[in-house]
């Protein structure tokens, strides 16, 4: 079997993006999923999704009007079933699959080229109860299989054929715990013992529930829902109210069912509002709903598969949610940089209305969602923490953005120079210089400046009046130096002074290897500032201080297989450092771990599904 995440396409637009999985965070941010949508045009099939099941070799199976579908993560196969619709869907322990549809049921079988062929059961059921409507619920049972019509039980062992005649409408098919549990809107709950219907203790409550579910609970008592959208637990003998926190989401959202989960949680699903994860006490754990992105909200069935991920069938196609996932989504707008300052996650941006944001959380959904920061509209670049040298003040949040320096305090910002009348004051990049600490050298659309906190207030320094370029992004050189990368292949190294920016020395460099036409993104990595470049092919330079020039260094680069790429480093305080190249048709990131004898060993793989995803910051 493929596996499915080669079935991603990587998205154009730039998310922002947690990967908890090897970080720790002062606080607990809540994201949305990862989701894949297949809509109808993808599978060819029609859009209303009854029944999901996956078989022991990992492929997918959905009811969809009157086909099987069958997905292996790549391709899509359609299995015509004679009947006008297919309701429900089973696995058993041999991997065959059993089919409910309108007035038939059978299974799937290997014709003699390896294909699979529905083989209906129609001629196994006594003549006189031939005639039945949909086939609700089909269940794997160690005394056969059950199929559940709403006016007959069907039980078939492989010899022999059962039917029960409903004295009312029967509800809910179950088999949880040994026993096959079913209800009778006038009898209630009952066990299948035998060949009887044995109304069970207690289980007169259960009459006229609609849409009656019993799900898996613990040793003792089984998770009951209905269409009322409330849920009790039966304990055998009495079923006792069961509180939960998505009650009144249920009831709205028009409850359908629910599914166990194999972690002791409980996907609930509405005709009208999505989906919802619950605890195993009731607490509500996620909404999956449009604020994960479905695309519709009537979802009709929950499974969870033996990798993890969620498949949920819609009323109008199908989608699959990376509910265990590392990988958070918290915007699909364009996202220019982020950082977490003083516990909180900030993050600057293109899109209209502001330039920075802050990630807070959503009182009404529980998701962290971007708030705007009141710091002028225009874009957002760079940001900066800064923490005051002297350790008297506290620490400051410094954005670069179209209108030039601004500070950030919480959900408002206010520009450091208002004073100052720049025509174009945009700001690309921020540094803190290691020798200087209480200075920031700024990169601009047209130039370079600097800023120094003298213990109270910021003094603008002035700016380099020999920059005109646009400047990319700063580094520290390890004699204190400043390196600058610029557009059309240009590097400055700039020694800046103790009286600022206005009187620095600068070094210009052009026509570095050829690359005088792209953009050069500088690093400090372990003591040596190293060179990202857009080129044919992607490369990366170091510069050799002894011999006073730019070589070729590649240790950090991720190599594609296109010709052309836009790689990129990202130097962590542990030593470590990341990793991204992307070209137009591939992408590829990993952590390089510093070793103890200083080498660097590459750690890609459990980055690999963050190649759909392009990443700036």
């Amino acid at each position: 079997m493929k596996k499915f995440a080669a079935s991603f396409q990587r998205l154009p637009l730039l998310f922002m993006l947690a990967a908890l999985a090897h970080a720790q965070t002062p606080q607990a941010e809540v994201g949305v999923p990862v989701l894949r949508y297949y809509p109808p045009t993808e599978y060819k099939g029609e859009t209303q999704v009854w029944d999901v099941v996956q078989d022991r070799d990992g492929v997918m199976y959905f009811a969809i009007f009157n086909t099987v579908i069958q997905y292996d993560g790549v391709n899509w196969r359609r299995i015509a079933i004679p009947t006008s619709i297919v309701r429900s869907l089973a696995t058993d322990a041999a991997g065959k699959i059993w089919v409910g549809g309108e007035g038939d049921f059978g299974s799937l079988e290997r014709d003699g080229k390896g294909d699979l062929k529905y083989i209906s059961l129609a001629s196994q059921i006594p003549a006189e109860h031939r005639k039945f409507a949909d086939v609700w619920t089909t269940v794997i049972t160690p005394q056969g299989v059950f199929f559940k019509s709403d006016a007959r039980l069907f039980r078939w062992d492989g010899k022999r054929m059962q039917v029960w005649a409903g004295k009312s409408p029967f509800g809910v098919l179950a088999y949880v715990g040994g026993r096959v549990y079913v209800s009778q809107s006038a009898i209630g709950l009952q066990e299948v013992v035998g060949d009887q219907l044995r109304p069970l203790p207690g289980g007169e409550a259960y009459q006229d529930r609609r849409r009656l579910n019993v799900t898996p609970y613990d040793e003792k008592r089984v998770l009951t829902s209905s269409s009322n959208g409330l849920f009790h637990l039966y304990d055998g003998e009495k079923a006792t109210p069961f509180p939960t926190e998505l009650d009144g989401f249920a009831r709205q959202s028009l409850f359908y069912s629910v599914a166990a989960l194999p972690d002791g949680s409980f996907c609930v699903t509405t005709t009208a509002g999505g989906a919802a994860i619950m605890e195993h006490d009731g607490r509500l754990r996620r909404m999956l709903a449009a604020n994960i992105g479905l695309p519709n909200l009537g979802v009709y069935r929950a499974m969870q598969d033996r990798e993890g991920f969620l498949w949920l069938g819609l009323a109008n196609g199908i989608a699959r949610v990376e509910v265990n996932s590392p990988i958070s989504i918290f915007s699909r707008q364009p996202v220019n940089s982020v950082i977490r300052h003083d516990g909180s996650i900030y993050a600057t941006s293109s899109r209209a209305g502001s330039s920075v944001y802050k990630l807070v959380p959503n009182t009404v959904s529980g998701l962290s969602e971007l708030s705007a920061v009141s710091s002028g509209a225009g874009q957002g670049w760079a940001l900066l923490s800064f923490p005051d040298p002297a350790g008297k003040q506290p620490n400051q949040l410094i954005a670069g953005t179209f209108d030039g320096v601004v500070r950030v305090t919480g959900l408002s910002g206010a520009k450091i120079f208002p004073e100052l009348k720049e025509a174009r004051p945009s700001v690309t990049s921020l540094l803190r210089q290691r020798r200087s600490p209480n200075r920031i050298v700024v990169g601009h659309h047209n130039g370079l400046s600097s800023m120094r906190w003298d213990g109270g207030k910021w003094v603008h320094e002035g700016r380099l009046p020999t920059v005109p370029d646009r400047v990319f992004a700063l580094a520290d050189g390890p004699d204190g130096s400043l390196w600058v990368g610029c557009g059309n292949g240009i590097v400055l190294k700039v020694d800046v002074p103790e009286t600022g920016m206005a009187d620095a020395k600068v070094q210009r460099f052009t026509g570095i290897d050829g690359a005088n036409k792209n953009d050069f993104i500088p690093r400090t990595i372990g003591g040596d500032v190293y060179f990202a470049i857009q080129s044919t092919p992607p490369k990366i330079f170091r510069w050799d201080a002894p011999a006073a020039k730019f070589v070729s260094d590649h240790r950090f680069l991720m190599a594609v297989t296109d010709p052309e790429g836009y790689p990129n480093l990202f130097p962590f305080e542990n030593g470590d450092v990341w990793s991204v190249n992307r070209s137009i048709n591939e992408q590829r990131q990993g952590l390089f771990r510093r070793q103890a004898d200083g080498k660097p060993q590459t750690d890609e793989d459990p980055y690999r599904r963050l190649s759909r995803f392009r990443k700036w910051a």
